[in-house]
């Protein structure tokens, strides 16, 4: 049997196994999308959202700290939402290979919305506490 062989079966297959599971009195599931890389970042940004943080407001700038750690920075005088590298930013750069503005309009997206701060830019920094 040859590879287009074998999968003319399958495609075939698939498209009858809905009509077998219903006979069999199955549920039948349909195929899910696989989630596009942002989808799957934008979930991943949402988890660190759900976890509770520690929030600490100083003069000009509201800070969250996750495990003792800054995770993000809010400068209130220049409309800034610095975002920890380590923590967050670098996260995107390497497992998804997302460029700074693309990492920057899902900050802005995503965390700028659960933060109530629209209108901020979000930035990365290394810095610690």
């Amino acid at each position: 049997m040859t590879n287009e062989q074998a999968l003319k079966i399958v495609a075939e297959f698939k498209a009858v196994l809905p009509s077998i599971q219903k006979a069999l009195g199955q549920t039948v599931e349909a195929e899910k999308p696989n989630p596009t890389p942002t989808q799957t970042a934008k979930e991943y940004l949402l988890e660190i959202l759900s976890k509770p943080f520690e929030v600490k407001i100083t003069e000009g700038f509201i800070f969250y700290y996750q495990d003792a750690e800054w995770v993000f920075r809010q400068d209130l005088k220049d409309g800034i939402l610095w975002c920890s590298f380590l923590k967050v930013w670098q996260f995107f750069a390497t497992t998804y290979s997302m460029k700074y503005e693309q990492i920057q309009a899902l900050h802005e997206e995503v965390v700028c919305e659960a933060l109530n701060c629209k209108g901020f830019t979000p930035r990365t920094a290394v810095w610690q506490r």
